[in-house]
């Protein structure tokens, strides 16, 4: 009797662990390819130069909000977003950073 409510319990965890696994998938995509997902969810469009983007990953999660997603790109890749009101999305490359040691 003890030994069917360990494996049972066993058997619990295991399956709860598979559902928190499953919630919590990503996958590495083009990053031209995550703005098409994107702008398909929340309606939007993205505009950018192919050749900034070209070569570009990103390891890609599911996103609630519009705002969620552009914080997600704003600090994993190297661009800045900018979202105008009709939902057009502006990208560019973030402005490099000298630092200088005197």
């Amino acid at each position: 009797m003890i030994l069917r409510r360990k494996y049972f319990i066993g058997f619990l965890f295991y399956l709860f662990c598979l559902s928190t696994s499953a919630q919590n998938t990503s996958r590495v995509i083009a990053l031209k390819e995550a703005f098409v997902l994107i702008e398909k969810q929340f309606n939007c469009t993205f505009s950018y130069k192919d050749k900034n983007v070209d070569r570009y990953l990103v390891d890609l999660s599911s996103f609630n909000k519009l705002s969620d997603a552009i914080s997600f790109f704003q600090e994993n890749t190297l661009f800045d977003y900018r979202v105008l009101q009709d939902l057009s999305i502006t990208i560019k490359k973030k402005e490099e950073t000298h630092c200088s040691l005197c």
